[in-house]
Order: C-alpha cells, then structure tokens, then sequence
C-alpha cells in the first residue's frame, strides 16, 4: 500500500507558523540575555560588594584637618582665626550633636534617598541620564550626599570616568560610615563660601550662633550654599538674594516631602533673615595674638579630639581698643619730641590676667618698624628699678622710710673706673628721707643705697623677681645697674611692679581662661603657657610682704614726689595709685609703670632704632597715656568697688619724724611729718639732732654760759648738720651757730676743747682713671676738685704733686686741666696746719 502524499499546507499558515517560531526563539534568547545579564549583575554586584567591603578608606579622609582656631577675648568677642591646614576654617560639629533642622534641609536639598541607598541612587541616576538625553547637555550629575563627600576628598573635573570613581567610593564610605557617618563628614566639610568649611562654623560666621540655636529658616539658608559657594555668598546683596530663594525652594521640597508642617514652611518664609557682618582681625590686638599662635605652633601635637578650635583669652576687646586709641593720639603729639612708637600693657595684679596689650601703636608702619612686639623688648630701664633697690635695702633691715640719705654729687670707683652721676635735673637735694629719694627718684640716693646692698645681692635680687633677662655677671652692670644699666622688657618690668602691689606675692601671667576642644567639651587652661609672656619666677617668695608694702606706700604719696614733681599732675588720680617714672640716658627711653589695687598698668615711648628724643622724660612722654589708660582700666575691672589705698607694712607702728632728719621731732623742729617703723625700731636718737635751740648773748650773739643772767640771753633755732652736709647747709642759708662763747658771759670751768678739724677731698676718687681725649680743648679738659671740712675755714690751698695749684674760698672748688701722666692732690689750710690724706688719679 503505497503512502498517502502529503496535505498540502496553505502558504499563510506555514509562514503564520514560521512567524511564532521564530518569536518564540527570540523570546528564549532575550529570557537567555536576561538571565544572563542578571546572573552577570549579581555576580558583578557581588564582586563589587566585596571589593567595596575590602577597600579601606584612605587615613587622611578620616581625618579632622578642617579644624582652625579662633581667638575670642574675655567676653567671646571675636580676635582672629588660625586656618586649618588646608588653609579654611572650620568647626567640628560631633555626629550626636547635628540639629534635626539641619539634618532634614540637607537631606531635602541633596539627598533626599539618604537612608534608602547604598551610596549611589540608581533612580536619580536614571533620572538624571533622561534629563540629560532630553536637554541634549548635562543638566543633572545624581550626586548623592557620599559622592559628593567624595569629591571633598578627591576633587577632579565632572566627566563620566570620574563619576563611575565617585560612585564606587561612595560605596565604600557608605559601607564603612553609614547613613549617619556621611551626614557627619558632609556637614563638617562641605564648603559653605568665604573659605568656611563646615556647617558649625558657618552658622558661627553669618548667624553668630551654633548650629544647635538655627532656626528652619536658618538652617535651610546655610544647606542652600555649598551648591555654589562664591554664587551664593552672603556677604554680597546679590549673592544673599539668590541664597534665600533657594532656601525657599529647599523648604518647598521638604514641605512636599512631609518633613514639615505648613504652619513650619509658612513660618520659615516670613522669618527675617539677618546676617551679620564680616568679621574681621582686631589689629589693635594683633601682637597679643600674634605671639600667642606662635606658641600654640610650637606645642606638641595632640589627638584631632582634644585640639583647641576656640581660645578665649583674658583681653579685654573694648579696653584693648581704648588703650590702643590712646597710644595712638599720644604719639601723633610726640612726634615732635622725637619718639617713633610706644607699648602699653594693662593687667589683673589679682589674678594676673593680661587686660590689654598694645606692642605698638601702628603695626604696619615700616617706618617705625610697627610689627615689632615692644612689649618683649629689651630695653635701658632707667630709674624704674629703684624700688626693688630700695624693697631689697628694707629686708636687709637696713632701711626704713626715714632713713636719712645724701643726695650730693659724689664719684663712686668701680672696676671699670671711675663713675660720676648726676640727677636728671642736675640738682642736688642734700639730705633727703629714704621716702622723699624714692619719690623724686634721686639718682645719688639710689647709688649709695646699692653700694651699701652689694650689687651681687641686688643682682640676684632683680631675678628673682623676675628680671630674667640681667643675665651678665655684677661686674658688667656695676653700680650703673640702678640708673638701667640693664635691659630689661616692658612685661618683666609691669610683672615686677604687679608683685609690689601683691605684698610679695608670686604670680605667673595668665593669657587665656578656658579653650574648647573639636568636640565641644571646655578645659580650663590653669597656668598651661604661663612663660608665653614672662619667664617663669623661681620658687619662693620673690619679696618679704614688709618691703613691699612699703615701697607701695611710698609710690603712692604724692607730697614724696615733692619738689621734684608738683601737684596734681599726670602722676595723681583720684584713687590711690603707686606710680613711678624712669628715663634711659640721653633720652632714648620714656618709662611710667604703677598700679591701683586692682591693675597695673606699663608703659614704654621710644624708637626703634634707639634714636634719642628731645628731653622727653618719662613723666612727659608717658604720663598722659599712663593717666588715661589708668582710668579706662579702672572703669572696666570693678567700676563700682571703691578703690582701697595701699595699706603700710603689719605692725609696723607710726612715729612724729622731723622732715628734715628723719628722727623723732624735737622742741625745735619747725615741721613734723609722719613715718612707718618696724616693731621695736630703736632710733639712733631719742629727738631731731637737727634742730637745737641755743641760748646766745644779746650783745655779742656769742654762746654764752648755763649762770648767764636771763636778761643777756637770747635763744634762736638753728640748724646743725654733719660733716657731710655742710656745704649744702651753706648753700640754703643755714648759718653754723658761734662757736666761740662771750666775754660778757663766760663759760666757768675748763674751756671746752674745740672739735679736731678734718679735710676730706671728695673729687677725684683716690686711683681713678681718666682718659684725656685729643680733639677736645684743653679748657675743656678739667676736672673738679671738691672738699669738705668739719669746721668751716676761711681758704683751701690746693696742691697737686707738691705744687701750689690755687688758694679759694667756700665752697673750695677749683677746675684743674687735665694732663697725662700720675698726680697726687692734697688740700689744706691757709695755715698748713690741716691736710686731707692725698688722693692720687691717673691720666692717660
């Protein structure tokens, strides 16, 4: 049986047939790609996964160098700020800390998938890949929170080979840091314009508050800069403007987001903004800040957490800016004595905090050399170490406020040769109290009081009270030490002097009070830093309280300043302050420290160059700064507690003196004035030695005898002082009682036996050495030659090397022209009876 031949199929139904196989065989392979593409997209995400989860975040992205450093005064006014080593500002806000407003506008503007996605947002990278295909241009990057960290960390240009690096390290940091650790990095390094990085800082810098305080506005203001920094900067009309409208549209977005309330979107568009003004460097404080960040420069490195950002120091910004303004009008009138510059610092003697700090009064001044800190200078002291003579002179028990001084020229014989010094207004005084020689700052008195000390003694002495800087051995500085011989700064001196008012007492400087560290927490400083300004003192008590306690005393009087400085001048207030001046040789230094109960206040007029001035003295150059930074410091610390005078020494007991000798008053001293004594002080007579009432014969005006009738007898005051007096005696009109009694009224018994006479040369010194210079004339060339008698004689002869030189009358001075070689002076009488010991001096 043979086969049936085959149905002839219909054309149409075969190629329908063809159709679906050939469908269904594209279907299989699109399933295949499928597949295959996941299976590629699983195992690639996998392997991804696990090159993610082994990739470390490189060290220097996890660490905190945004954090900069600013300064603030007592009162958290701002000073200035130190960058951060890539040379921005900024703070860092803790992750605990973040504030929910600033929280939820970053993520309504930046991020709004944060917690949804691993680091990069498919959607809004499909989103974003539309937009673009649309517009033909890139109009959106699909940056999240994380890339853009990334780009923080790894700036380079927007192109897709980038973009793909920043997806896979936002991976990584979404793997390692998590939601809330990108949101922490972001804040604190997301740019915020005006070299701010950070949220926290950059609420400090437009707001004045720290984040924790912004309001939504505020917040949504802040999240709207880092999409363009210098577009949107605010501190530009334009820029603020376009940075409010698009905070608006933030606000907008989380409102339809559901993040916050219509009442909060309604509230937020109302509120006025204000943002403050751009904060600039103090330069009035430049040199006080300046030395401080060279400190912390130097300081060891400690952990990013425990790194001071913000310093509040002990300045005081409204006093700072007050004494600097001072400085400054007071030097434009000075510029005609010649004086370039001046410094001026201001402390707490309580508690040692420096108030004010002005090294110079004009920083940028090349001319005048501004930019160097006058403060820390060394410089001649002048007379402004004398009380620490005295101070050291009273705790040798050598001393006391009566204590009777010569202030008469005399040549002292040191090492180095001979010294003659004088007194600034080339006076002398004669016999003065230890309180009136410190009061009118007497170079002679000083002299003699550090000879009887021992310079060696008062050496060690002055660095222990911290004159740090006299580091040569006694026989460098001599007895010239008195006079600033020395240098020594502006801050030793004012620390020096806050020691006086503190009775003794040791202090250390304090510049700063507390310092907040990168996460928030505040330290107190104590005494970290306390040799920043001023060395640190030894240990032990730098003065005994009881010489302290005088020397303030006698700072204070203003009849001991008397007659050398009048009344009611710079140097008085109307409180009680202790205030003495100094003036460096030939006028190059003008000085003024004192101190109330509560500051002391120092200050320097000078050059830079060491340039002399035109006779402008310490009471001229710095008296009218020092009286009115006095008065500015007074009305700042305590305005309302009255100010307390400076009290004398404990148990020291107050005696009726005589002005004139220091001893008690007698019946004939025509003054009294009062004096401080230590317990139990004998003095060295019981009344005035001074002053006697002598019984004279009418007649004659001879001393007459004790069984003189009363009716030829007459009594009168005078004056008697010792040798060494005499001639200034002489000089003021204090004729020397009769010696010689009268006929009429004779002394009955033995005659009294007359008083050996003396002579004593006082110039030349025995053994000084003079050096006889050339181009000076020969008239010129002289030397003095003074002598004092106990008793006084009608004529001196003067000899030198056995020849007659001349013969002269009181007060005996003869000039003699100098000439090379040895040569040995005698003085004598007209009798030659009488010889003083020869002195011999050499020439050459």
């Amino acid at each position: 049986m043979e086969p049936l031949p085959p149905l002839a199929i219909p054309s149409s139904i075969r190629r329908t047939a063809q159709r679906k196989r050939a469908r269904l065989r594209w279907w299989r392979r699109c399933f295949f790609l499928f597949e295959y593409s996941l299976a590629t997209l699983a195992v690639g995400y996998v392997v991804l996964m696990c090159v993610v989860w082994n990739t470390s975040i490189p060290k220097v992205w996890s660490t905190q160098n945004t954090l900069s450093l600013r300064l603030l005064d007592r009162d958290g006014h701002y000073l200035v700020e130190k960058s951060a080593k890539n040379g921005r500002f900024g703070v860092w806000l803790p992750g605990h800390q973040i504030p929910k407003h600033l929280h939820v506008m970053t993520m309504a503007a930046e991020d709004h998938r944060l917690y949804e996605h691993p680091g990069v947002d498919v959607w809004s990278i499909v989103r974003a890949l539309w937009s673009n295909i649309l517009h033909q241009r890139r109009v959106s990057g699909a940056s999240t929170l994380a890339m853009q960290l990334v780009r923080q960390f790894r700036p380079a240009k927007r192109t897709y080979r980038n973009k793909l690096r920043e997806m896979f390290w936002a991976l990584v940091l979404r793997s390692r840091w998590g939601a809330e650790g990108v949101m922490r990095e972001y804040l604190n390094r997301a740019p915020y314009g005006n070299r701010v990085q950070g949220a926290q800082r950059a609420s400090l810098m437009y707001f004045d508050r720290p984040a924790a305080d912004l309001s939504l506005a505020q917040a949504a203001f802040l999240v709207a800069l880092p999409w363009g920094p210098g577009h949107l900067n605010p501190f530009s009309r334009r820029g603020r403007r376009r940075a409010l409208r698009r905070s608006h549209r933030i606000l907008k977005r989380a409102l339809q987001l559901g993040w916050i309330s219509l009442a909060q979107y309604q509230e937020a568009l109302s509120d006025a903004l204000r943002v403050q003004k751009k904060k600039r460097r103090v330069l009035a404080s430049v040199h006080f800040t300046q030395r401080i960040l060279r400190y912390l420069k130097r300081r060891k490195k400690v952990k990013p957490s425990k790194r001071w950002v913000t310093l509040k120091t002990t300045l005081d910004l409204s006093l700072q800016k007050k004494v600097h303004s001072i400085v400054r009008t007071a030097l434009a009138d000075l510029n005609g004595y010649g004086a370039g510059t001046g410094a001026v610092v201001v402390m707490d003697h309580r508690s040692g905090e420096v108030l004010s700090y002005v090294g110079s009064h004009d920083y940028f001044s090349k001319r005048r050399r501004g930019a160097i800190d006058f403060v820390q200078v060394r410089r001649s002291p002048g007379s402004t170490l004398k009380p620490f003579i005295y101070a050291h002179a009273i705790e040798k028990k050598l001393y006391t406020g009566a204590t009777l001084l010569s202030d008469l020229a005399q040549g002292f014989l040191w090492k180095r040769g001979a010294y003659h010094p004088r007194n600034y207004d080339f006076r002398m005084l004669g016999p003065l109290r230890m309180r009136v020689a410190l009061g009118n700052s007497r170079n002679i008195p000083a002299l003699r009081t550090l000879a009887r000390v021992g310079v060696d003694s008062m050496l060690e002495r002055f660095r222990q009270v911290g004159f740090q800087s006299l580091q040569k051995d006694a026989a460098f500085y001599g007895l010239g030490l008195a006079l600033g011989a020395g240098e020594v700064s502006l801050m030793e001196l004012v620390r020096a002097y806050a020691l006086l008012a503190r009775a003794g007492e040791p202090m250390a400087v304090k510049w700063a009070s507390k310092a907040r560290d990168s996460l928030g927490r505040w330290h107190d400083i104590g005494k970290q830093g306390a040799h920043v300004f001023a060395s640190a003192l030894p240990d032990g008590q730098p003065l005994r309280p009881a010489a302290a306690r005088m020397i303030a005393h006698i700072l204070s009087d203003p009849v001991a300043r008397l007659p050398s400085f009048g009344r009611y001048g710079v140097l008085e207030f109307p409180f009680p302050v202790a205030v003495k001046t100094g003036t460096s040789q030939a006028y190059r230094d003008a000085w003024m420290v004192g101190f109330s109960d509560r500051v002391v206040v120092g200050c320097w007029v000078g050059n830079h160059d060491y340039r002399k001035m035109k006779r402008l003295s310490g009471a001229r150059g710095c008296g009218e700064i020092f009286q009115r930074v006095m008065l500015a410091a007074m009305e700042v610390v305590e305005p309302r507690k009255p100010a307390a005078a400076f009290s004398p020494p404990r148990h020291w007991v107050k005696t009726r003196i005589c002005p004139l000798s220091g001893m008690p008053r007698g019946d004939a001293c025509p003054g009294v004035t009062e004096e401080w004594f230590p317990p139990n002080f004998r003095h060295r007579h019981q009344t005035c030695s001074f002053h006697k009432s002598i019984r004279l014969e009418r007649l004659t005006g001879l001393r007459v005898g004790p069984h003189c009738p009363a009716a030829k007898v007459m009594r009168r005051n005078v004056v008697v002082v010792p040798p060494r007096f005499t001639t200034w005696a002489r000089w003021m009109g204090h004729t020397p009682p009769p010696t010689r009694y009268s006929a009429l009224c004779p002394r009955k018994g033995r005659p009294a036996t007359p008083k050996k006479q003396w002579l004593r040369i006082r110039s030349p010194l025995h053994r000084a050495r003079f050096l006889l210079d050339p181009t000076i004339p020969a008239d010129y060339s002289t030397l003095a030659l003074q002598v004092e008698s106990k008793r006084p004689v009608s004529k001196i002869t003067w000899t030198v090397n056995g020849e007659v030189l001349g013969r002269k009358k009181w007060p005996y001075t003869m000039r003699w022209s100098l000439r090379r070689g040895t040569h040995r002076f005698v003085a004598m009488t007209s009798d030659g009876q009488v010889r003083s010991k020869p002195v011999v001096v050499y020439v050459r």
